[in-house]
């Protein structure tokens, strides 16, 4: 993935960087958030999916810049912690989709 794809946040938002503009999402207006896994011929892609009660949804990818970082801030948002992260990850390479947090 091009370094123009990256992601970041702070207490109140994060942002997804694209080539032709940002996305700006609230944490608390998340509803749920689930992860997925992807393996291609090169490298297997993880997805964090951001659902929203409007029916939107965000995705936020392991190929991007800032994605270890954008991790390690999660449980501060979320009732979850890094090992629960890591242990969705590693159930989702079995082809399931893992959901990490439901309101």
């Amino acid at each position: 993935m091009s370094e123009s794809y990256a992601v970041s946040s702070d207490t109140v938002i994060f942002t997804i960087h694209l080539p032709n503009g940002d996305i700006t999402m609230r944490w608390d207006e998340v509803f749920a958030i689930s992860v997925s896994y992807v393996n291609t011929i090169n490298h297997g892609l993880v997805y964090i999916i951001f659902d929203y009660e409007n029916g939107e949804y965000v995705e936020v990818e392991n190929q991007m810049e800032g994605f270890e970082q954008f991790i390690a801030v999660l449980p501060d948002h979320f009732p979850t912690s890094i090992a629960e992260i890591q242990e969705a990850i590693d159930r989702a390479q079995s082809g399931d989709v893992v959901v990490l947090f439901q309101r």
